[in-house]
């Protein structure tokens, strides 16, 4: 068989194995707060019937009513208002995709299982096409086929897929202008291309400007002396970023800045005046050094699968000096392995290698094992670096990825000390890096393969430990119960929403009326914004569900905030179709 055909094979499966991580237990939960503003938005509805006035303004509505009073301008209107003028390009996606596949739970996250094949089928080609080095490509995949954050956020209706795909994509396009300038190839197509993918990206989510700026960088740091190509890429940039400027300044992004504006003050109220017990403490926070580095830490060590959760372990900075220290000798004692040709200097070299990787046991005073296990890593990032990076392309690929790292990091840190709080630093905000993180990995995890027999022994190991680990991560990402991905106290049940609209549809006879609860409760949260006096929230929500010419008559009471009742007007009686009980069942 052919090595193309066995390379495609091998993918497929991994794409497969990668399908089945992420349509497992993938509508068991229902919509939480974040989704809620994306299947609103993606209706043209805003949060709280802000394009809908005429129709909560009455005793009573219908579905009919509900959807009669949306015109397409609500999209802007509800981008706006819902989602800060963010994710227009996801957005309109999500809404082709839902004109043909309908508003489920299962097919509108579908879509992003779709959009994290095609990451993976990305990098593969990255790997293959550009660093034609197809066994790195494969590992990377497969790496990147249970990446946590990848199967966590293919649960979730919101942008995170899409922008990933989309940065890595013109991650793959920026390779290959360097790759076609380097082999004299002119293709202009490219440059086209390219543009489309940043602007696209940065209409997914406007954070993704700050990875398309670190290809901006390294672009100038390799054509800074050949004007007549780098003015090439600029024009590309600038054609890309005239539609933006249309966006923040007419389009939906208007109003973007003032709103994040207000939502810093919001977070900045809390820090200044946090309520007790403080239920926000570790996510809204002062910016302190120490609150920066406990936000910023998790996210640095996540952006690798081999040291993905290790942050909390490794404490103590005479422990890590102790771990680097180690990792550059062994780095040296492999290399000298390598020389030797005597059996016996190989063995005495070897046992050295175990001594100097086990003995520091007596000397870290805190999670050994998580010590030894960075040291390894460490070790092969050495020897990774010294194989690989060398050529101009490897070179420029590691450049942009040690930049994608750090410029947004250092970007949420300033906007943190800029803002008073640290509640803008998500993992979720810096994932956009985590494909060309994982083909790095790829790399590493390739280049460990060629040591010596007794090393590799060794290092399979060592490295095993964070198998328990990964496998550990996925099962809470399934069970609902993993804080890392997710702000449950509790697992989620199914959509409670869509469960309401089914009670509706099945026992709703004319006269009837369904009654909502309006949930105005001031709760810890809610002190910090102002609330309206009656909340049209769950009317809205259930109503997405409902048949949209029907003439079900429908109120809200705003003496209830749980309950949802069906007043049957043949037996004049309310029947309960649903209980919320506070805030358990609204996530």
């Amino acid at each position: 068989m052919p090595k193309q055909v066995k390379y495609s094979v091998i993918l497929l499966l991994i794409i497969a194995f990668a399908v089945f991580l992420r349509l497992h237990n993938i509508d068991k939960y229902g919509l939480y707060g974040d989704e809620k503003y994306s299947i609103m938005v993606v209706n043209g509805i805003s949060w709280e019937g802000a394009t809908q006035k005429e129709v909560f303004q009455q005793k009573y509505f219908t579905p009919k009513q509900f959807w009669d009073a949306l015109t397409f301008s609500d999209f802007d209107e509800a981008i706006i208002r819902t989602d800060n003028g963010n994710s227009s390009s996801y957005y309109a996606v999500l809404w082709l995709w839902k004109g043909i596949f309908g508003s489920s739970d299962f097919s509108l996250r579908l879509l992003n299982v779709i959009f994290d094949c095609l990451t993976l089928l990305i990098v593969f080609l990255i790997c293959f096409k550009i660093f034609n080095k197809p066994i790195v490509g494969l590992i990377s995949t497969f790496i990147l086929s249970f990446e946590p954050f990848l199967i966590a956020y293919s649960h979730q209706v919101r942008n995170y897929s899409f922008g990933i795909f989309l940065v890595t994509l013109s991650v793959f396009l920026f390779l290959k202008i360097i790759k076609n300038y380097n082999e004299g190839i002119n293709k202009n197509t490219v440059y086209i291309y390219y543009g489309i993918t940043i602007l696209l990206g940065i209409l997914s989510h406007f954070l993704v400007i700050s990875f398309i700026f670190c290809q901006f960088l390294v672009f100038v740091y390799l054509y800074i002396r050949n004007f007549s190509h780098l003015k090439k890429i600029v024009f590309t940039y600038i054609l890309s970023f005239i539609p933006l400027v249309y966006w923040f300044t007419l389009g939906s992004g208007r109003d973007t800045f003032s709103s994040l504006k207000g939502k810093d003050q919001k977070f900045l109220n809390i820090v200044l005046h946090p309520p007790v017990p403080n239920i926000f403490a570790g996510w809204i926070n002062a910016p302190t050094l120490k609150n920066i580095l406990d936000k910023i830490g998790p996210i640095f060590f996540d952006f690798f699968i081999l040291t993905n959760n290790f942050y909390s372990y490794i404490i103590g900075k005479a422990n890590f000096i102790i771990c680097l220290i180690v990792s550059i000798l062994l780095y040296f004692l492999i290399k000298f392995y390598n020389g030797l040709i005597d059996v016996n200097h190989k063995i005495v070299a070897f046992l050295g290698a175990l001594i100097l990787v086990f003995l520091p046991i007596a000397f870290y005073t805190i999670n050994p094992q998580y010590f030894i296990y960075l040291s390894i890593i460490l070790t092969l990032l050495y020897l990774s670096f010294e194989v690989y990076f060398t050529s101009k392309i490897k070179l420029s690929f590691l450049i942009l990825t040690v930049l994608s790292i750090f410029i947004p990091i250092i970007v949420s840190v300033l906007l943190a000390f800029k803002a008073g709080h640290t509640a803008n630093i998500y993992q979720k905000y810096h994932s956009f890096g985590l494909p060309i993180c994982c083909i790095i990995t790829g790399f590493v995890l390739v280049n460990m393969a060629k040591l010596k027999l007794p090393f590799l022994v060794l290092f399979l190991m060592i490295l095993s430990i964070q198998m328990p680990n990964i496998y550990n991560l996925l099962q809470s990402i399934y069970s609902d119960t993993c804080p890392k991905y997710s702000i449950y106290e509790v697992p989620r049940s199914k959509n409670p929403y869509a469960a309401i609209a089914e009670k509706i549809i099945a026992n709703v006879a004319e006269g009837d009326t369904i009654i909502y609860p309006s949930y105005t409760v001031n709760d810890v949260f809610g002190k910090y914004e102002e609330m309206p006096e009656k909340s049209n929230i769950d009317a809205q929500l259930t109503n997405i569900y409902l048949p949209k010419q029907a003439n079900y008559q429908q109120k809200i009471d705003a003496n209830e905030s749980n309950k949802v009742f069906l007043y049957v007007y043949r037996t004049g009686k309310k029947e309960l179709l649903f209980d919320f009980e506070g805030k358990k069942y609204r996530y």
